[in-house]
């Protein structure tokens, strides 16, 4: 079955040219939370070759947000932030069809505070910026 991109997705096609570096990375936040809820609604629902699907699209968001990472001028974020997607990562590999839904409730988690930070630093930044 042909899984529907997410709406970030939807929205980096249509405006890729226009967004900056932070909107593309809070994008991509919002659609790995996006996969978490479709991948827990799948299973909810008994289908497997759906969640299997998803949990493979979930996995290529957090290591495509990994790979954004440039911890030589990052510091300490940086490192931090890459630690906690190879955690993630980790932690969903693992995941068997019982305990994926735990395992995406625990992403769920973590990357909704990075998401929560990331959006208030751009905050912050615009503040500053005026």
């Amino acid at each position: 079955m042909s899984l529907p991109q997410t709406k970030a997705a939807q929205y980096i096609q249509l405006h890729a040219e226009s967004l900056t570096s932070h909107q593309i990375i809070s994008l991509l936040l919002d659609g790995a939370l996006e996969r978490i809820e479709h991948t827990k609604l799948a299973l909810h629902n008994s289908n497997i070759d759906d969640a299997q699907s998803l949990k493979i699209k979930f996995l290529g968001i957090v290591e495509g947000l990994q790979g954004y990472l440039d911890v030589e001028r990052g510091g300490d974020i940086a490192v931090n932030l890459f630690a906690l997607y190879s955690y993630i990562i980790k932690l969903i590999q693992q995941s068997t069809i019982e305990n994926l839904a735990a395992g995406m409730d625990e992403a769920r988690i973590l990357l909704s505070e990075v998401k929560s930070g990331w959006d208030e630093m751009n905050i912050q930044q615009q503040k500053v910026a005026v």
